[in-house]
């Protein structure tokens, strides 16, 4: 296993084994990634968290992908309450409409991620649990009062 898949898996490995800790209904594969978590499921129809880890950037990120048009439908309808989006989950995001892309997404960074002189895997694994609960707390409430 190349230093780059070692990374990844003991990232993931490592996010898995404290989601197992947390009380949310969110579950994750079983078979642990190469490269990011992606398309997890978390109760909304076109809507996907996602984890993911960029190691040539230095930078990781939790992001939501809507998809088709009844995700856009509810990318809208988050972006026209950003304010309030943001507050809930207790960060600034990066608000990305489907201009160019098959999907819409909102999207939380962290920069300067240097896994093994500034940052632990445990460290980082724990920001992505923390956040994708932040996610997770925020949106489901928001996402599910939205009309079908």
């Amino acid at each position: 296993m190349s230093d780059l898949k070692q990374k990844h898996h003991d990232i993931w490995q490592s996010v898995k084994n404290q989601m197992s800790d947390t009380k949310l209904p969110i579950k994750l594969r079983n078979n642990v990634p190469d490269g990011s978590y992606y398309d997890i499921k978390f109760g909304i129809p076109n809507a996907y968290l996602s984890l993911h880890y960029v190691d040539q950037e230095n930078c990781a990120k939790v992001m939501i992908n809507f998809r088709n048009e009844r995700g856009e439908v509810c990318f809208k309808e988050l972006q026209r309450q950003k304010e309030h989006v943001e507050s809930e989950i207790g960060a600034s995001l990066d608000w990305d409409p489907a201009e160019h892309a098959n999907y819409c997404s909102i999207v939380l960074w962290k920069r300067d991620v240097d896994l093994g002189t500034n940052t632990t895997v445990s460290e980082l694994a724990d920001w992505y649990v923390t956040w994708l609960g932040n996610f997770h707390k925020a949106l489901f409430p928001l996402l599910s009062a939205i009309p079908k």
